[in-house]
């Protein structure tokens, strides 16, 4: 998952450094870059949210 994170912003920083003004690549970094991997990495690391939080209760349970 990380490895596919680290080549998308690397990707997306290189597409937002080679366009000519700065306003536009900063935008294409936060829009192209930014919000879609967060929202990546949101969706795919609920089952591990999921566990932990299972554990945390079973935890609490036992205690």
């Amino acid at each position: 998952m990380y490895p596919i994170a680290i080549a998308w912003i690397f990707t997306v920083a290189m597409i937002s450094l080679a366009g000519g003004k700065v306003l536009a690549g900063i935008f294409t970094f936060v829009f192209a870059g930014i919000l879609p991997l967060a929202l990546f990495l949101w969706i795919v690391g609920t089952p591990a949210r999921r566990r932990a939080k299972a554990r945390r209760t079973n935890r609490r349970e036992e205690s």
